[in-house]
């Protein structure tokens, strides 16, 4: 992590810490990660801090291991999401030495069209490619931290 968060800018840098619940949060979409583990977990600002141009996530997650969240909060545009986390992914796997990246989505509501996009159909298909974990809900998102 101390390698980590070198490379990291320190307004980056919104929380490190062990506590038991991490909540990345705007407006109603809520994405909390349960760190049933106790490891220290680094949420990063991503949108306009670490990454200041083109299309990119809200957050990240560093989970003090060998793997990283990176979440995107939004309203109901899964297309736009998806083009956000793959840029995303493609500047993490290119700056950090992650074992597995995880994409995840938060929407306020999902339409039918965006379920069929290409933006969605090309995700998914990176997923499988890159093995890397994928996953979109509704308002809230939980994940846990073994």
């Amino acid at each position: 992590m101390k390698g980590l968060m070198k490379k990291i800018p320190d307004e980056c840098c919104e929380y490190y810490g062990n506590d038991k619940i991490l909540v990345c949060q705007e407006n109603k979409r809520k994405f909390v990660m349960h760190n049933n583990s106790g490891r220290n977990l680094l949420k990063i600002r991503v949108d306009g801090c670490l990454i200041t141009s083109g299309t990119r996530c809200d957050f990240a997650v560093d989970d003090n291991s060998t793997d990283v969240y990176l979440i995107e909060l939004k309203g109901k545009d899964l297309r736009k999401a998806c083009i956000q986390l793959k840029n995303s992914y493609k500047y993490f796997k290119k700056n950090f030495s992650y074992k597995t990246i995880h994409c995840r989505v938060v929407l306020s509501k999902i339409s039918s069209p965006a379920v069929a996009s290409c933006e969605l159909k090309e995700m998914l298909k990176m997923v499988k490619e890159e093995k890397i974990s994928f996953k979109y809900k509704n308002d809230r998102l939980d994940e846990i931290l073994e």
